[in-house]
Protein backbone atom coordinates (compact mmCIF):
# COMPACT_ATOMS: atom_id res chain seq x y z
CA UNK A 1 0.00 0.00 0.00
CA UNK A 2 2.91 2.43 0.94
CA UNK A 3 4.46 1.81 -2.61
CA UNK A 4 1.30 2.68 -4.56
CA UNK A 5 0.89 5.93 -2.55
CA UNK A 6 4.44 6.81 -3.36
CA UNK A 7 4.01 5.96 -7.42
CA UNK A 8 0.53 7.98 -7.23
CA UNK A 9 2.43 11.41 -5.47
CA UNK A 10 5.14 11.21 -8.03
CA UNK A 11 2.88 11.02 -10.95
CA UNK A 12 -0.16 13.32 -9.42
CA UNK A 13 1.40 15.83 -7.61
CA UNK A 14 2.43 17.80 -10.23
CA UNK A 15 -0.87 17.92 -11.48
CA UNK A 16 -2.17 19.16 -8.48
CA UNK A 17 -0.10 22.01 -8.27
CA UNK A 18 -1.26 22.92 -12.05
CA UNK A 19 -4.60 22.93 -10.79
CA UNK A 20 -4.28 25.10 -7.61
CA UNK A 21 -1.71 27.82 -8.15
CA UNK A 22 -0.46 27.44 -11.59
CA UNK A 23 -2.51 30.96 -12.82
CA UNK A 24 -1.01 32.57 -9.85
CA UNK A 25 2.37 30.98 -10.80
CA UNK A 26 2.37 32.30 -14.08
CA UNK A 27 1.35 35.70 -13.11
CA UNK A 28 4.43 36.09 -10.78
CA UNK A 29 6.93 34.93 -13.53
CA UNK A 30 5.46 37.55 -15.77
CA UNK A 31 6.12 40.51 -12.94
CA UNK A 32 9.96 39.63 -13.32
CA UNK A 33 11.82 42.16 -14.15
CA UNK A 34 9.50 44.96 -13.52
CA UNK A 35 9.71 47.15 -10.16
CA UNK A 36 6.49 47.38 -7.73
CA UNK A 37 5.07 45.51 -5.25
CA UNK A 38 3.01 42.33 -5.48
CA UNK A 39 0.57 41.40 -2.41
CA UNK A 40 -1.94 38.59 -2.17
CA UNK A 41 -5.37 39.19 -1.15
CA UNK A 42 -7.96 36.67 1.20
CA UNK A 43 -4.82 34.36 1.22
CA UNK A 44 -1.39 33.78 2.28
CA UNK A 45 1.12 32.87 -0.32
CA UNK A 46 5.16 32.01 -1.03
CA UNK A 47 4.49 32.62 -5.40
CA UNK A 48 4.71 36.13 -4.94
CA UNK A 49 8.40 35.76 -2.92
CA UNK A 50 9.65 33.06 -5.23
CA UNK A 51 8.18 33.33 -8.52
CA UNK A 52 9.27 36.94 -9.09
CA UNK A 53 11.90 36.96 -8.03
CA UNK A 54 11.65 39.42 -5.47
CA UNK A 55 14.27 40.79 -3.10
CA UNK A 56 13.25 42.40 0.16
CA UNK A 57 12.09 45.82 0.40
CA UNK A 58 12.96 48.62 2.37
CA UNK A 59 10.06 50.62 2.32
CA UNK A 60 8.06 49.86 5.91
CA UNK A 61 4.92 49.55 4.73
CA UNK A 62 5.57 47.38 1.36
CA UNK A 63 2.93 44.21 2.95
CA UNK A 64 0.54 46.86 4.19
CA UNK A 65 -2.47 46.50 1.60
CA UNK A 66 -4.09 49.49 3.09
CA UNK A 67 -1.34 51.88 2.01
CA UNK A 68 -0.89 50.26 -1.40
CA UNK A 69 -4.51 50.85 -2.13
CA UNK A 70 -5.28 54.09 -0.76
CA UNK A 71 -1.87 55.90 -0.23
CA UNK A 72 0.72 57.81 -2.42
CA UNK A 73 2.76 54.93 -3.74
CA UNK A 74 6.55 55.08 -5.66
CA UNK A 75 6.04 51.87 -7.87
CA UNK A 76 2.83 50.00 -9.40
CA UNK A 77 1.09 47.76 -7.21
CA UNK A 78 0.10 44.30 -8.41
CA UNK A 79 -2.71 42.62 -6.51
CA UNK A 80 -3.34 39.14 -6.54
CA UNK A 81 -6.73 38.34 -5.34
CA UNK A 82 -9.22 34.76 -4.89
CA UNK A 83 -12.01 35.22 -7.25
CA UNK A 84 -14.79 35.28 -4.43
CA UNK A 85 -13.07 39.09 -3.46
CA UNK A 86 -13.40 40.25 -7.21
CA UNK A 87 -16.49 42.39 -6.19
CA UNK A 88 -14.39 43.77 -3.56
CA UNK A 89 -11.67 45.02 -5.73
CA UNK A 90 -14.31 46.15 -8.82
CA UNK A 91 -15.19 48.48 -5.76
CA UNK A 92 -12.08 50.26 -5.07
CA UNK A 93 -11.62 52.93 -7.46
CA UNK A 94 -7.42 53.07 -7.21
CA UNK A 95 -7.24 49.67 -8.94
CA UNK A 96 -8.04 48.20 -12.13
CA UNK A 97 -8.20 44.48 -13.31
CA UNK A 98 -6.28 43.27 -15.54
CA UNK A 99 -6.66 39.55 -15.57
CA UNK A 100 -8.79 36.42 -13.98
CA UNK A 101 -7.66 32.64 -14.17
CA UNK A 102 -8.69 29.42 -12.79
CA UNK A 103 -9.88 31.08 -9.26
CA UNK A 104 -7.60 34.21 -9.07
CA UNK A 105 -7.55 37.71 -10.19
CA UNK A 106 -5.42 40.03 -10.85
CA UNK A 107 -5.51 44.07 -10.13
CA UNK A 108 -2.85 46.63 -10.98
CA UNK A 109 -2.45 49.90 -9.55
CA UNK A 110 -0.26 52.53 -10.72
CA UNK A 111 2.13 54.28 -9.19
CA UNK A 112 1.35 57.98 -8.44
CA UNK A 113 3.73 60.43 -10.46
Amino acid sequence: MAGVIFIALIFFIGRVEMYSQNANVEFCKSLVGKEGYIITSGFKSYVPLFYSKRQPNNNPNSSDIGYLTWEEVDNDVYIIGKKHLEEYWQGVYTVEQIGDKNGFIFFKRKRNN
